[in-house]
């Protein structure tokens, strides 16, 4: 199968690669965008050491809107500050670790020392309907660190319609739920929903148990909460399907709120309403040497041995996604990414999504890459921003 799926990949590559293209500068457009961030940071602040550790899959325009309601409420979850872009967020968050450490002249002490793990991973895309994500914080600092201790975990719903976030208390009718865990001395109906589609077993007799957060996942909302056996906490995560009336037929109208039940029950969009939308402005991140993304370049980035040396480089390193033994989609993802001035790969951006397990893959293949020869502007390196279509398989004759 994998020799198959080389032999898919290789062609539609050498058809393709033509299409490598430069930017229009800065100021960017799509219909959609969201952008692959992951970093493994040091930073000396006075005599601590903060270690900062990020993967983060950002939104910078969906189904050709700007979602800067979004952006704003996944900058203060995620990075506690306020700010309407990734670059101005991601700034002014890595401000307050102090500066990055080029060398380590000693080590520090335990109690001088804190990791942060930031995490944002798109869970689900509804074209027309919604957008999902999960978000974790997490700060450990030791006892004599400045920095804040953080444990933030979240699920939550872009409504791309009503262009506002939804989290727990929008989609729980809390009161039903909440009577249920507190006055029922048996297994309600949505608790045993609940329990009877963990992803992880939850045990038969546990002394408390939790929901603490849900989103929307296709026709399911997905759950995380907690349980307590034996004075030790546990998580779990459930996935609820909505759909099957003959088992379920008090769930949605009772337990979902109003505007839940609209997202669930709205159809995606057709292709045709997808044409209908219109591009919508981005901007390359700035870059670490300073200078611009250039417009135009005399000479385009080259990858090490030409085209033939980039299609070998990805057939080895491409492979197809599986999600719990199911399919993860297929077709062309489109990558656009920063070439710098150095030749490194920066700014990773999925234009043109399959779907979140074949992003992803496509984004890993795109940090693995080695340094390019840099685009060039009267024989001088310069930035240039350049696009790749990638084609996921899962098989072919």
């Amino acid at each position: 199968m994998r020799n198959a799926l080389r032999r898919v990949r290789l062609l539609f590559l050498i058809v393709l690669l033509p299409s490598l293209a430069r930017s229009q500068g800065l100021e960017l457009s799509a219909k959609y965008c969201v952008r692959y961030v992951k970093d493994h940071l040091y930073y000396n602040k006075g005599d601590e050491m903060n270690v900062v550790d990020i993967e983060v899959e950002w939104p910078e325009v969906v189904d050709g809107q700007d979602v800067e309601p979004l952006q704003r409420f996944i900058a203060e979850r995620l990075f506690k500050v306020q700010a309407p872009t990734f670059a101005d967020a991601y700034s002014r968050f890595r401000e307050r670790f102090g500066q990055p450490v080029t060398h380590l002249s000693q080590i520090p002490s335990d109690d001088k020392y804190c990791h942060v793990d930031c995490v944002l991973r798109l869970l689900d895309h509804r074209p027309g309907r919604y957008i999902s994500y999960v978000l974790m914080a997490k700060s450990n600092p030791g006892r004599a660190s400045s920095q804040p201790s953080d444990d933030t975990r979240l699920l939550f719903t872009y409504d791309l319609q009503g262009r506002q976030v939804m989290t727990m208390p929008d989609i729980l009718v809390m009161e039903h739920y909440l009577t249920e865990i507190t006055e029922k001395q048996e297994v309600g109906p949505f608790m045993g929903a609940v329990i009877d589609n963990a992803i992880e077993a939850i045990p038969e007799w546990v002394d408390t148990l939790m929901i603490d957060n849900v989103c929307l996942v296709g026709g399911s909302l997905l759950l995380q909460g907690r349980y307590v056996i034996d004075q030790t906490p546990q998580t779990f995560n459930s996935l609820v399907a909505l759909t099957d009336a003959s088992r379920l037929p008090f769930l949605p109208s009772y337990y979902v709120t109003t505007a839940g039940r609209r997202l669930l029950r709205k159809k995606a969009a057709k292709p045709k309403e997808q044409r209908q939308w219109q591009a919508q402005a981005y901007q390359s991140l700035p870059q670490a040497n300073g200078q611009p993304v250039s417009a135009s370049v005399d000479e385009l980035p080259a990858f090490p041995g030409g085209r033939d040396g980039l299609v070998h480089f990805l057939t080895g390193a491409m492979t197809y996604p599986v999600q719990q033994g199911t399919t993860a989609g297929e077709g062309k993802c489109m990558v656009e990414f920063v070439v710098d001035s150095e030749g490194a790969v920066n700014d990773i951006c999925v234009t043109d999504p399959v779907s979140q397990a074949v992003d992803r893959e496509a984004a890993r293949v795109m940090r693995l890459m080695p340094r390019w020869t840099p685009g060039r502007i009267a024989g001088r390196a310069v930035n240039t921003r350049m696009k790749l279509p990638l084609l996921f398989a899962a098989e072919t004759e």
